[in-house]
């Protein structure tokens, strides 16, 4: 078996993350003045790159092929037949996409500052609570054999579950009194790694999201 920084280092060389789609139904409620309190529910799925490059063996056989010749005294040909091994390498590489998938129960709180009556700056902290997650794809393997790969996630526990803190602040737009447009940003960080029953490796997933929304004012 590889150690751990062994693979921890081949994994870091053959993982990079491509993106990450998240979509939220949000309710809200104001709870004081200008402080209100967001929970919902949250679809995300991220996307990893898997890269490798190696060298593969091609080993072909000739068969029936003269390996020797012989000639007698009244100088007759005669001929030793075999078979001949060749052996070619080649560089090979292995690229596809790694998923993850979560359901996730975000808590926001959120601070309004009104700039004039259209247009609102919206900072908030929270949480997200995991409560399914799903992997896809194939990772190095922990076995010495540096072809092996193992299914992605195949082992990882969900418990402890691995909470996420989330900061991050959007711009508000008023287009009708019932009706806003938000565009922000924020940073989301899982608290704690994820358990691998098998590997020492432990995984924790952190990102930048561009927020886009709309919210509609029940009445």
């Amino acid at each position: 078996m590889k150690s751990e920084s062994e693979l921890l280092s081949e994994r870091q060389n053959t993982e990079k993350a491509i993106d990450l789609i998240s979509i939220q139904c949000l309710a809200q409620h104001k709870i004081y003045h200008h402080v209100s309190l967001r929970a919902g529910f949250e679809w995300s799925h991220a996307t990893i790159g898997f890269h490798q490059q190696f060298k593969d063996t091609v080993k072909t056989n000739f068969h029936g092929q003269i390996i020797r010749e012989k000639i007698n005294a009244q100088s007759v040909s005669s001929y030793d037949t075999g078979t001949i091994s060749v052996t070619q390498y080649r560089n090979v590489n292995r690229n596809h996409y790694n998923h993850r998938t979560q359901f996730n129960i975000p808590i926001y709180l959120t601070y309004q500052f009104l700039l004039n009556t259209r247009w609102t700056i919206q900072p908030h902290i929270g949480i997200g609570i995991p409560v399914y997650q799903s992997f896809n794809g194939r990772v190095i393997d922990s076995k010495q054999d540096p072809l092996a790969l193992s299914e992605y996630g195949k082992n990882v526990t969900f418990l402890p579950v691995s909470c996420s803190y989330r900061y991050g602040m959007a711009v508000v737009y008023g287009i009708k009194d019932d009706l806003n447009l938000n565009i922000g940003l924020s940073r989301n960080n899982e608290f704690q790694s994820w358990g691998d029953r098998d590997h020492s490796i432990r995984e924790k997933h952190g990102s930048f999201q561009i927020q886009f929304g709309i919210f509609y004012k029940l009445k």
